[in-house]
């Protein structure tokens, strides 16, 4: 399940054209985030959600939802039915009314060591008592009621957060160039016109939309995410080597939601740090970049998360055969991959794959010694996302092997990045990626 691992990723280009589709989502998002901020503030108040009639709007919104969505049988899942619309019919100031919203600054961002809040809101001031206006019940009970159905089916709903920041991605671009978080659907139309400077770019619009992952973990307050080299030796069989000894890059300031605009606390490519003071004076590590034995340290330095600390998966977890003795910094091993059930595509495949699936939690189990969160937890989650996305480009006619068998091989840069459970998310995957400081 590509949800699982995958922020949900709209093409606005001109060719593939999802923009319909993105604003359905991006209207729907924005009205759960405003129940999730409703409930979680206790009612109304002056930085939050400030009218009643902007919950009643989201709420219709989101009841929408949730009767398209059960108008849809699982064969049905991808067709828009006429019965029940995909975008809920509002008025123009309905529309402006929950859009309003988004444009509302709110918290500075978490600055701990190890988590944020899950909806960005933990540093946010408590109000005095009469600056919350208490929901009715009923209204109270309707928006959690509605809530609760669509969250039980949304397996991102801890990345989605409550803000609705989405990022902007332009094609054929690297080093973060042109990439950027926005919160309404007027600030995509002017970042992608303003962004759109090529001829290329201006025919085509080749631009992507992806659900920005608001619940970041955090070192020192700082967002970063994780670069891993991945090797395609062949594809038939398919055959994949994960370089071992990732490493971490940090945003050269620290994390907020209050300020979407300002890259240097949102992208964590070097490139792009380095246009910041904060680079030179806030650095971690060698150029503000970590490698892994240090992200390791620190995991076992904070003792992990409350939950995590004294799981295990339930089944033994080993690395691939040959990776047992890696000197730090460097050492590839070979991901084994899992032929489909009928066998009918043959991939390498291992008796050393981990016999546990990491996103599910029936298979952690406690035990008493303190587990590496890294080898049991991080990276079987990235071996999982690897392996999908490479997966479903065989299918799509990935080649990599030409006549003269093994004599080629394709290098990939995936980029993740870790939400405060510990959830691998997967940003993208660079193609020819740049292996400077980047």
């Amino acid at each position: 399940d590509r949800d699982s691992f995958f922020p949900r990723c709209y093409d606005l280009s001109l060719v593939g054209d999802e923009t319909c589709v993105f604003h359905g989502d991006f209207e729907s998002t924005l009205a759960r985030g405003v129940l999730r901020r409703v409930l979680t503030d206790g009612g109304l108040r002056p930085d939050g959600v400030p009218d009643e009639f902007m919950v009643r709007v989201a709420l219709r919104v989101c009841k929408h939802q949730a009767a398209y969505e059960a108008s849809l049988s699982n064969d049905e899942a991808l067709v828009v039915r006429d019965d029940v619309p995909f975008v809920t019919p509002l008025e123009t100031h309905e529309r402006d009314a929950l859009l309003s919203v988004a444009k509302r600054t709110g918290d500075a961002g978490n600055s701990n060591g190890i988590t944020s809040s899950s909806h960005g809101d933990a540093n946010r001031p408590v109000p005095e008592s009469n600056q919350v206006v208490f929901l009715s019940a009923e209204l109270k009970q309707e928006c959690e009621t509605v809530l609760r159905a669509l969250d039980d089916g949304n397996v991102q709903v801890e990345m989605e957060g409550s803000r609705n920041v989405w990022i902007l991605k332009p094609a054929g671009k690297s080093r973060g160039r042109g990439i950027g978080c926005v919160q309404t659907l007027e600030h995509v139309k002017q970042h992608v016109a303003n962004g759109s400077n090529g001829l290329f770019e201006k025919q085509k619009q080749a631009w992507v939309a992806q659900k920005y992952v608001e619940n970041p973990l955090l070192i020192s307050g700082r967002k970063f995410d994780v670069r891993v080299w991945v090797v395609v030796a062949s594809v038939a069989p398919l055959r994949v080597w994960v370089w071992r000894e990732p490493y971490l890059r940090f945003c050269a300031e620290r994390f907020g939601l209050d300020d979407v605009g300002n890259v240097f606390k949102h992208l964590s490519n070097n490139a792009v740090s380095t246009c910041s003071e904060a680079h030179v004076t806030d650095a971690f590590g060698d150029g503000n970049m970590w490698r892994l034995g240090e992200f390791k340290a620190w995991l076992k330095k904070e003792k992990l998360e409350e939950g995590i600390k004294n799981k295990k998966h339930d089944g033994e977890v080993t690395r691939a055969e040959g990776d047992e003795g890696v000197p730090e910094g460097g050492g590839g091993v070979y991901i084994p991959v899992k032929p489909d059930a009928d066998n009918t595509n043959p991939v390498a495949f291992g008796t050393n794959v981990p016999s546990f699936d990491p996103y599910d939690p029936s298979q952690i189990t406690d035990r008493d010694t303190e587990i590496d969160i890294w080898d049991s937890k991080i990276a079987p989650q990235i071996d999982y996302a690897v392996t999908s996305t490479l997966r479903c480009a065989e299918a799509d006619g990935l080649e990599v092997t030409p006549k003269e068998h093994g004599r080629s091989f394709a290098l990939f840069g995936y980029d993740f990045v870790l939400d405060d459970k510990m959830h691998v998310w997967l940003l993208e995957v660079n193609s020819s990626p740049c292996m400077e400081h980047s």
